[in-house]
C-alpha cells in the first residue's frame, strides 16, 4: 500500500506496524523534522520508539481515534514540546497512520496572548488611579471655587475622555482574551477537517466518482480556507487589530463570494437577494476574507428580523455598489423587522445584543465597525421598526 499522498503534508505523517516493536513503514518529511532528524536517518523499519518518547503510546492510539488529542513528547535528540495527535487503523495488517501537529506555536502564541492581557489589566489599573486622582482635583475644584468655568469644564472633559478609555480597556481585554481562546480551540476541528478532507480528495479518482461529491469537496477546503483566515482575524483581534492579507480588490468579490455562499439559507426562507453592481465599481485597498465576514455578519442579521415578521410581506434583501471620484459605496437594505432609535445607538457596542439568550453574543456588528474602521472606511445606519433597516458604507476609492 502507498502512503506517497502524505509527502506534501505539514503535519508528521508516520505509518508504524503496532504488532512489531512499531517497526515504522512509511514516514515524511514532516516527521523527520519533528524528530529532528533528516529523512534519510529516520530509517524506515526502526522502531518509532528510537526517535520519539509518548506515554501510554497504546492508550494514546486509542484515545486519538478519529479526533485530535493534545500530548507531550521527547525526541532521542532530547527535544521536548507539546502535539496533538490523531491516528487511525489502516486496515492493512496491523498497520497504523498517526499524524503529528506541532502546538509549539499555538502554545507560544497563548503565552504571548496572557502577557498582553496582563499589560491591558495593568494599564485598566493605572488608568483607574488617574481617573481617581482627577476626579478628587475636580471635587475639590468645585467646592474651592477658584477656579473659572472655562477650566473646570476642561477637568471634566478629561475625566470624561479617561473614563471612557477605561471602559473601552476593559472591553478589547476582555474581547481579546475571548478571541484568543476561540482561535485556539477552532484550530484543531479545522485542521482535522482539512486533513481528511484533502486526504479523501486526494484517493479518489476524478473521472470515476460524482461530479457533484468532488465540488463539495472543494467546498469543504474553500470554507476550511476561509474559517483559517477568520481564525487568524481573531488572534489578531486578541491584539487589537486586524491587520489581514491586504491588496486591490472590487467589492464585489466579497459580496459575491458571501452571497453566494449564504444564498441557500435564504432561498429556505423565502428571502430575495438583489444585487446591483456596475459594469466598473471600482477598486479599494483590503482583505477580502474580512469584507466577506462583514456582509456575512449583515446578512445573518437581516436573516434573523425576518424571523420577526408575521405579515406576508415579500422579504427582501437589496444591496447596491455605487462610485465617485472619492469614494465606494455600498447601500445595504433589507424590509425586515427594523430597529429603535435606542437599538441603533448601541449596536456597535461590543456584547449589546437584541437576540434570545443563547442566539448572539453581541460581537457581530462591534467586529464589523471594526474592520470598517481598519480599512479606513465609515458606516452609518438608519431604522424605522417595523419597516425596514438600511446600513451605508464608505470606502476611499483607491
Amino acid at each position: 500500500m502507498s502512503y506517497k499522498i502524505f509527502d506534501n503534508f505539514l503535519d508528521a505523517c508516520i505509518v508504524f506496524n503496532n504488532d512489531n516493536n512499531k517497526e515504522i513503514i512509511y514516514r515524511n518529511q514532516a516527521a523527520a523534522s519533528l524528530a529532528q532528524r533528516s529523512l534519510m536517518r529516520m530509517y524506515v523499519g526502526s522502531s518509532m520508539d528510537k526517535y520519539f518518547e509518548f506515554e501510554n503510546l497504546e492508550n494514546l492510539l486509542e484515545a486519538s481515534r478519529e479526533k485530535y488529542v493534545e500530548t507531550t513528547y521527547k525526541t532521542s535528540c532530547g527535544h521536548s514540546g507539546t502535539v496533538s495527535i490523531t491516528s487511525q487503523h489502516m486496515n492493512y495488517e496491523n498497520h497504523w497512520l498517526c499524524v503529528i501537529r506541532d502546538m509549539s506555536m499555538e502554545v507560544k502564541l497563548h503565552k504571548k496572548y496572557q502577557l498582553q492581557l496582563r499589560e491591558k489589566e495593568k494599564y485598566n489599573l493605572e488608568m483607574k488611579s488617574i481617573v481617581d486622582e482627577r476626579t478628587m482635583e475636580l471635587r475639590e475644584l468645585y467646592d474651592k471655587e477658584k477656579q473659572s468655568r472655562s477650566e473646570l469644564e476642561k477637568v471634566y472633559y478629561d475625566v470624561k475622555k479617561m473614563q471612557a478609555q477605561l471602559i473601552e480597556g476593559a472591553k478589547l481585554a476582555s474581547l481579546g482574551k475571548m478571541s484568543a481562546g476561540i482561535a485556539h480551540e477552532l484550530n484543531n476541528p479545522l485542521t482535522c477537517i482539512q486533513g481528511y478532507s484533502e486526504i479523501v480528495q486526494k484517493s479518489i479518482k476524478k473521472e470515476k466518482c460524482n461530479e457533484k461529491i468532488f465540488k463539495m469537496l472543494d467546498g469543504i477546503q474553500n470554507a476550511s480556507r476561509r474559517m483559517s483566515a477568520i481564525i487568524g482575524s481573531l488572534k489578531k483581534f486578541g491584539e487589537n487589530t486586524f491587520c489581514g492579507k491586504r491588496g486591490e480588490l472590487s467589492l464585489d468579490v466579497p459580496i459575491s463570494n458571501t452571497i453566494n455562499f449564504l444564498a441557500p439559507f435564504f432561498k429556505k426562507h423565502d428571502i430575495r437577494i438583489d444585487f446591483h453592481c456596475p459594469p466598473n465599481p471600482g477598486m479599494i485597498i483590503g482583505d477580502v476574507h474580512l469584507l466577506e465576514s462583514v456582509f456575512s455578519h449583515l446578512l445573518s442579521n437581516s436573516k434573523d428580523a425576518f424571523e420577526k415578521i408575521t405579515d406576508d410581506r415579500n422579504k427582501k434583501v437589496e444591496i447596491k455598489l455605487s462610485s465617485d471620484k472619492d469614494n465606494i459605496k455600498v447601500l445595504y437594505r433589507d424590509n425586515a423587522s427594523g430597529m429603535s432609535d435606542d437599538v441603533i445607538k448601541k449596536i456597535f457596542d461590543p456584547f449589546y445584543t437584541t437576540k434570545d439568550v443563547g442566539r448572539g453574543a453581541g460581537l457581530g456588528m462591534s467586529v464589523v465597525h471594526g474592520i470598517i474602521k481598519e480599512h479606513q472606511a465609515s458606516i452609518s445606519v438608519k431604522s424605522v421598526e417595523g419597516q425596514f433597516s438600511e446600513c451605508i458604507i464608505k470606502f476611499p476609492a483607491f
